[in-house]
């Protein structure tokens, strides 16, 4: 079973560090058999709005979008099968950091500039797959940073059940 160290803290009033809190759940009866740090190594992820979207000639699956990030309209490619024309979407501009990918830089895809990147879950590390890119609420506005949007940052406690 996991289980969520922000959770637990609105469950119940406590002031443990993260491996206290292990510790303790151990010695309950709970044995912690992992603790994944979720959020690390994210930094400067905003929501953007896809202004216009164009099929890239030779390519099945490159749309090229123009986005708004709150202040400038950028030029992205993106690959998923989502993206549409007024969606609000979470964006890593230049600069910007993801946990797999590390920092953003200016990207050439079949020669057309890329300044950043649309996001799904996944390139967050908050899903295991994708389906496409994360849509936002459209009362969200553009360079909204991810922080002010959802708390993303948190521990996860993977705990062994007994049968007992």
């Amino acid at each position: 079973m996991k289980i969520s160290y922000n959770l637990l803290k609105t469950l119940i009033d406590f002031n443990w560090s993260i491996d206290e809190l292990a510790e303790r759940l151990t010695m309950s009866g709970s044995q912690v058999e992992g603790i994944e740090q979720k959020g690390r190594g994210i930094k400067g992820i905003i929501a953007a709005k896809v202004m216009s979207v164009e099929k890239i000639a030779g390519s099945d699956k490159l749309s090229l979008c123009q986005v708004f990030d709150g202040s400038n309209n950028l030029q992205v490619v993106c690959g998923a099968p989502n993206v549409s024309a007024n969606m609000i979407a979470l964006f890593a501009p230049i600069g910007s950091a993801l946990p797999e990918i590390g920092i953003m830089g200016k990207a050439v895809i079949h020669s057309n500039e890329s300044y950043g990147m649309m996001l799904s879950e996944k390139e967050l590390g908050f899903s295991d797959y994708s389906d496409g890119i994360t849509e936002l609420l459209s009362s969200v506005k553009p360079g909204t940073l991810l922080q002010d949007i959802v708390n993303y940052n948190d521990t996860i406690f993977e705990l062994e059940i007994t049968p007992n």
